[in-house]
């Protein structure tokens, strides 16, 4: 018998063990020597927001932003994005050939240990070890968003949507 999970306007969201379990190499050392940071530039959200197509938040050694807590969510998650069944999953458009992630896709770590303090930050630590001992056994899993975190999710999108910068959050 299949499970069948209801979702509440976006507030649970699947964490998907087939994509965790996927070598990511957007480390500080990985973005310095394979991408480049090319997903701080257009087309992709913020970068496109900025002048000729470069995140406004992006400096010479990265984002401006230093408190994890202050940056965009959607920053914070990538390469992953959220699709229409509120599944994260790597967002296609980084992996595709001659796409900003390409070179990253593969090596590295798995993405499960890369997003550790993004998810701690998301979901909170102890949500964090609880995921990332599912994934690791196989399992996919599903979390409630803090409703902070959700309405700044949803703010974003909908900056997303209007091609406006993220700064205004």
């Amino acid at each position: 018998m299949k499970e069948i999970y209801l979702f509440d306007n976006g507030a649970y969201w699947k964490i998907s063990s087939k994509w965790m379990l996927k070598r990511f190499d957007c480390t500080p050392e990985g973005i310095r020597t394979k991408c480049r940071g090319k997903c701080c530039y257009g087309p992709l959200w913020p970068g496109c927001t900025g002048k000729d197509g470069k995140c406004p938040f992006l400096g010479e050694n990265g984002c401006k932003i230093s408190d994890i807590t202050k940056r965009p969510i959607t920053c914070l998650l990538y390469p992953l994005k959220l699709n229409k069944n509120n599944t994260l999953v790597v967002h296609l458009k980084g992996i595709l050939k001659n796409m900003p992630c390409e070179k990253c896709y593969g090596s590295g770590p798995l993405l499960i240990d890369l997003m550790g303090d993004t998810f701690s930050f998301i979901f909170g630590p102890d949500n964090f070890e609880r995921i990332r001992n599912q994934v690791l056994g196989g399992k996919d899993e599903f979390i409630c968003l803090k409703t902070s975190i959700l309405e700044r999710y949803k703010k974003e999108r909908e900056l997303e949507k209007n091609n406006k910068s993220p700064e205004e959050l």
